[in-house]
C-alpha cells in the first residue's frame, strides 16, 4: 500500500483541526470568559494563540493547551500581557512545559485579581 504525501498532509491537517476544535470546546465549557459563546467565534482566537505558541517553541499538545488557556483567561495574547512573561516565554533554554505552566499560573492569578 502506497500512501501519498498529499494524503499524509491531509491527515495531519485533520489531526490539527481536531485538536483546535476540541480545545476550543473545552475552553467554552470550562473556562469563564465573556468574549465568546460559539465555536465559530472562539476558534480563530484559539488558532491564533496556537500559532503564537509555536513561535515560542511551544509544540506539545499539553503545553499548547496551557498556553492557549492562559491567553483565554486574560482575553488577549498572553505573550503581550507582561514584559517579564514575554521574556520567559521566549527563553528557549527553559522547557516548553515550564514556560506554558508559568503563563497559565500568571493568567490564573491575573484573572482572580481582576475578579476581586
Amino acid at each position: 500500500m502506497l500512501i501519498r504525501k498529499s494524503q499524509i498532509l491531509t491527515f495531519a491537517e485533520e489531526i490539527k483541526r481536531s485538536f483546535e476544535e476540541s480545545l476550543t470546546h473545552r475552553l467554552l465549557r470550562s473556562r469563564r470568559q465573556h468574549r465568546f459563546t460559539r465555536l465559530d467565534d472562539a476558534l480563530p482566537f484559539v488558532q491564533g494563540e496556537i500559532q503564537r505558541a509555536l513561535l515560542h517553541g511551544i509544540t506539545s499538545e499539553e503545553a499548547l493547551e496551557k498556553y492557549v488557556t492562559a491567553s483565554w483567561l486574560v482575553g488577549a495574547p498572553i505573550d503581550q500581557h507582561s514584559e517579564r512573561l514575554r521574556r520567559l516565554l521566549g527563553d528557549r533554554d527553559l522547557a516548553q512545559y515550564y514556560r506554558a505552566v508559568s503563563a497559565l499560573e500568571y493568567a490564573e492569578q491575573w484573572s482572580e485579581a481582576s475578579d476581586a
